[in-house]
């Protein structure tokens, strides 16, 4: 098969056949044009590489301060969290744990090392049963890009019934978080904020011991955060995780920026846009490099550090389904992860939605691994 290991038993991830008939169609175009006509190939080129390079910084520009960073309206800074834009998965579960699930919980805010206030809401013990346990695992939960601190809203039932203190924050420039002059990093500053979440729990809230859980961008963050604080973070839970930071960055700008807002809108812009894609990711990246190092932030990828976890657990969970961040993304993780290191795959969940997806693996997989931290 010419696809992918990944994509040859799952036709959801499969090219549509407008996205195959594009690359067909440039394919013969330009062989024919420089083979047979090499001036008007290297016309074309001069044309299209400035402006793939132009496009590029400019889409990565745009998800670093506006397509991932969903911000909230001006007028809505410091109310509750606007309901716009919320994804269908997250279901009923958009307001707070007290409107949603009458849970009680504290409105908080903490400030990173380089001075960005964050905020959230923290849930202590409660209820029944397992609740109420001497020495609980914290639970720091990290939303995705382009997310905020409901990403975990509806997990938060079965979290509580464990027993465990949560805290759901808004990385910066998302949510009600502040930052958004420096906008979303993809990786450049965010493993600050888990670690101030994370110093918040235990400074602030005593909490004795740390358990990190992100998904997405989210994910890579936490990874990175835990594998630089061995004594602060007791172990990370990665769903559907971002393995390498230049790769999130690519996709945030082609497929969800570029491709998903504007070419699928207009069939005819993929025709333009396609034969720019190698200026236009040059650029993005170096666009994106440029920005983290003059906002002071620091890049370190998730498989170059996720060895340094051990011997503290590691779990990883993905779907093979996942068009965002595809299964093997999560195997390349894995496979640089030392032991105790488990691996979770589950069936026909899209990115992120794994708990909703499964719902009782998730719960039974996540409740045994916090059992060994």
């Amino acid at each position: 098969s010419l696809k992918p290991r990944h994509m040859v038993n799952n036709p959801k991830l499969w090219p549509t056949a407008a996205e195959l008939g594009c690359r067909i169609v440039h394919a013969v175009i330009f062989t024919v044009l420089f083979l047979y006509a090499p001036s008007t190939f290297w016309w074309l080129m001069y044309i299209l590489i400035p402006f793939g390079l132009l496009l590029g910084s400019a889409a990565a520009l745009l998800v670093m301060h506006h397509g991932v960073s969903k911000k909230i309206p001006r007028s809505e800074k410091g109310t509750p969290l606007s309901w716009r834009s919320t994804p269908a998965y997250w279901g009923a579960a958009v307001t707070d744990p007290h409107s949603d699930f009458s849970i009680t919980y504290e409105k908080v805010e903490f400030e990173t090392a380089d001075n960005v206030v964050l905020r959230g809401w923290f849930v202590p013990q409660q209820g029944e049963g397992l609740g109420k346990k001497a020495g609980a695992t914290g639970l720091v939960c990290v939303h995705g890009g382009s997310r905020d601190r409901r990403a975990w809203l509806r997990h938060l039932p079965d979290l509580v019934k464990l027993g465990h203190p949560v805290l759901l924050f808004d990385l910066r420039a998302h949510g009600l978080s502040d930052g958004w002059k420096m906008g979303c990093g993809f990786g450049g500053w965010e493993p600050r904020d888990v670690l101030a979440a994370c110093q918040f729990m235990k400074q602030q809230k005593n909490v004795s011991k740390i358990a990190v859980l992100g998904t997405s961008m989210g994910a890579g963050a936490s990874v990175v955060a835990t594998a630089s604080a061995p004594d602060l973070i007791n172990g990370v839970i990665a769903e559907s995780p971002v393995h390498h930071w230049e790769h999130g960055l690519w996709l945030a700008c082609w497929q969800i920026c570029i491709f998903e807002n504007v070419c699928r809108a207009k069939s005819w812009i993929y025709v333009l846009v396609y034969p720019m894609l190698w200026p236009l990711a040059v650029s993005c990246y170096f666009t994106w490099r440029f920005m983290v190092w003059k906002r002071g932030g620091s890049i370190k990828n998730p498989t170059s550090v996720i060895s340094e976890i051990a011997p503290r657990p590691v779990l990883i969970m993905s779907s093979d389904v996942d068009r965002i961040l595809p299964l093997p993304t999560s195997k390349k993780l894995y496979a640089k992860a030392s032991e105790p290191k488990k691996f979770v795959m589950f069936d026909d969940a899209a990115h992120s939605q794994l708990w909703d997806q499964d719902r009782d693996k998730w719960n039974a997989e996540v409740s045994a691994w916090l059992a060994n931290i």
